[in-house]
């Protein structure tokens, strides 16, 4: 999971994807959390990822599976559900309109990332220094240097 969504907790998926690769185990993530927020590197460390659409404003019910050509030959995997699509790595039809719709949302999510990050994070530290007013509250940025100044806090009552 390279996101959390309930802590917030962003893990180093390369540096764990290396671990991986050195003891010979494939490397999947989860980037449901974080497609589309945060730029996805894979430097040849992941081998799969996937993510939902419906978190890039997209269609509902619809995912996506990216695997590395070679992952299922490299580490001798064979898919749970055979068929003759995707030379045969998966069955069934895709659904055209929804990977259209899919493909939409994904470009403009893609290409006003920046932008609704930077929105995102004005509104998140305001609404913090609105509560801070009321609620007693003491920071951790303090200790998490990598952070922007204000982003974590633990509310205390």
């Amino acid at each position: 999971m390279s996101a959390n969504n309930e802590t917030g907790v962003i893990n180093d998926i390369l540096n764990i994807g290396r671990i991986a690769h050195k003891h010979n185990i494939p490397f999947h993530v989860d980037c449901t959390q974080s497609f589309g927020k945060s730029p996805l590197n894979p430097e040849n460390i992941i081998d799969a990822f996937n993510f939902s659409f419906h978190k890039l404003h997209g269609p509902q019910f619809l995912g996506c599976l990216v695997i590395r050509k070679d992952f299922f030959k490299g580490y001798d995997l064979k898919p749970l559900i055979a068929g003759s699509q995707n030379d045969g790595l998966r069955g069934g039809t895709e659904n055209t309109a929804l990977i259209a719709s899919a493909e939409l949302a994904m470009k403009q999510v893609f290409n006003n990332r920046i932008n609704k990050n930077e929105l995102l994070l004005k509104k998140k530290l305001f609404i913090m220094d609105e509560l801070a007013k009321h609620i007693p509250c003491k920071s951790l940025s303090d200790y998490w240097n990598f952070l922007p100044p204000r982003t974590i806090r633990l509310w205390t009552g």
